[in-house]
């Protein structure tokens, strides 16, 4: 006998939380019937959705708490292409992203606008040319983790990383204030461990600022 599963009721998606109520939507292709659960938004508002919906993330507010970002600007485009690379299976990014573990932090996930702010802090501008680049490449999206960078920088690391010659973050040091050497295979702990900013750290990595930081001396195949 088919029994309801009701394994989703009380879980929270974003801005919603799955009430303890449903519908069963006639299929009239597969003649059977597909269940609708209903939603509360943080705001209040109550629907029905689909469970799919919500597990891909394709539903994520109710009407009235969809984020206000212009669907035709360039950042709101790449905010959609992450999260399809990290939620959607379907989508041909997927095994690279999504099923290798990789996801988006909460905190970009529930708020374009926050990606948004970020980004502009950042040095995100509408077609100043630059792409989203995470800094350890099995890390996740989330502000600690990514940066923004040239199209030409991006596309000079995929190609160290097909050419197998060294890995993103090989020959990678930095000279401590005192001349003590300090090998880095990840920049965003480096950062962490000696109290600097992660975004200032790569850029003196990569070549964008002076590689002499907080007295720290940074050397990579990027800045010789």
């Amino acid at each position: 006998m088919w029994k309801l599963d009701k394994s989703i009721v009380g879980k929270k998606f974003a801005s919603l939380t799955v009430l303890d109520e449903c519908e069963l939507i006639p299929q009239t292709r597969y003649r059977g019937t597909k269940t609708r659960w209903k939603v509360r938004c943080d705001c209040g508002n109550e629907f029905y959705v689909y469970r799919e919906a919500l597990f891909k993330r394709k539903i994520m507010f109710c009407e009235n708490c969809r984020p206000t970002a212009k669907r035709d600007t360039h950042l709101y485009h790449i905010y959609h292409g992450i999260k399809q690379r990290c939620f959607n299976s379907k989508s041909p990014g997927y095994e690279y992203y999504g099923g290798k573990g990789i996801t988006m932090c909460d905190e970009w996930l529930n708020s374009y606008d926050t990606f948004r702010d970020w980004s502009i802090a950042n040095g995100y501008k509408e077609n100043n040319g630059l792409s989203i680049d995470r800094i350890d490449n099995d890390g996740n999206y989330c502000p600690e983790n990514c940066q923004w960078i040239t199209i030409g920088e991006n596309s000079a690391k995929s190609n160290r990383g097909k050419q197998q010659v060294f890995s993103k973050l090989e020959y990678i040091y930095a000279i401590s204030p005192d001349g003590e050497r300090v090998d880095i295979t990840n920049i965003s702990k480096f950062s962490r461990d000696h109290n600097m900013n992660v975004s200032n750290v790569s850029a003196a990595i990569h070549g964008r600022i002076k590689n002499i930081y907080r007295g720290w001396e940074f050397h990579s195949p990027l800045t010789q």
